[in-house]
């Protein structure tokens, strides 16, 4: 599971969602040592923070810090949504026209498969736009103060 923390800003009660203030991580996640090249960049360029919706099924409230988590699977499944899906879709439009209208018409084809690439990252785009939902997995105690 791929998880991060954050800070609930905003509720959704009425669909059981959150809104989530997460701060953007280094590249690898791990990275502590002033030494990295890839941490010093990451730090140097992302000190804004994410805002994202999630499922919240432990009630969390506003301003309480939580840990979101997303399954490994819904981002391999996302990753060959994006990828195989269009190249698919590009290829079977440009096959079908290519069929339909004989040898000649390289443009024509060439538009079909640009239009069934475009078809199929649309379908992509929703198609995991409703399985890719983190969710509130944890509600954290808050920081020490000093």
């Amino acid at each position: 599971m791929l998880e991060a923390q954050g800070i609930v800003v905003a509720l959704d009660s009425t669909q059981g969602l959150a809104w989530v203030e997460t701060q953007a991580s280094t590249a690898c996640g791990g990275c502590q040592t002033e030494s990295c090249g890839t941490g010093a960049v990451t730090r140097f360029f992302s000190r804004r923070t994410r805002r994202i919706q999630v499922l919240n099924p432990l009630q969390a409230q506003v301003g309480e810090r939580v840990r979101i988590g997303l399954a490994e699977s819904v981002l391999l499944q996302g990753a060959l949504w994006v990828y195989l899906g269009p190249l698919l879709t590009f290829f079977i439009a440009a096959s079908a026209t290519q069929q339909w209208l004989g040898t000649g018409h390289e443009g024509i084809v060439t538009l079909a498969g640009l239009a069934g690439l475009g078809l199929g990252l649309i379908a992509a785009y929703y198609a995991q736009r409703a399985e890719a939902q983190p969710t509130i997995i944890a509600c954290l105690p808050a920081p020490p103060t000093a």
